[in-house]
């Protein structure tokens, strides 16, 4: 059954993800994100005609969809997202869709790394080892940062996306 999101607040939009499905949003306005939302059944989150922004507020990533599960999100704005190694806004190794969606300043900065393996920073906005379909979306102000630590090397690939699965983009939907 198609669940309706009254109240846009952190509480809510966790109890409806938890039960999975479609979640339509009858509200608009601003989620700061205290911890990632994990994905681990099918959710859709359907925010078109609203304004719904999803935000990490600098200090975690919105999205982990895990192998086994989906997530489908339309019309949301998905900002300041911020991540360790990958994947600042969205880390996926299932199916992630996301259709008219606005990924703006979200980062992912290096982990410690070691003198053999030098801390990596993938995907400011998406990080995909799944399967990704992006359509019509706009991604804006998106980093992935390295600066030496600690003496070693780091590496930043895919200020927007870093693709190491299937990734289908198109600007129409």
């Amino acid at each position: 059954a198609t669940q309706h999101l009254a109240a846009c607040d952190e509480g809510n939009l966790r109890a409806a993800i938890t039960q999975g499905g479609e979640i339509l949003f009858d509200c608009s306005g601003v989620i700061v994100l205290t911890n990632t939302l994990i994905i681990t059944n099918d959710v859709t989150l359907d925010a078109n005609g609203r304004a719904v922004t999803l935000s990490g507020g600098g200090m975690v990533r919105l999205f982990t969809v895990n192998s086994n599960a989906s997530l489908t999100l339309l019309g949301l704005n998905l900002t300041a997202g911020r991540a360790v190694n990958a994947g600042g806004a969205v880390f996926s190794w299932g199916t992630f869709r996301a259709a008219r969606c606005r990924f703006g300043g979200n980062a992912v900065i290096p982990g410690p790394g070691s003198s053999y393996t030098p801390g990596v920073a993938e995907g400011g906005a998406v990080w995909n080892g799944g399967v990704a379909n992006l359509e019509q979306c706009v991604f804006t102000g998106n980093s992935a940062v390295a600066t030496p630590r600690n003496g070693f090397a780091q590496s930043a690939l895919g200020g927007a996306v870093f693709n190491s699965g299937m990734l289908l983009a198109s600007d129409t939907a």
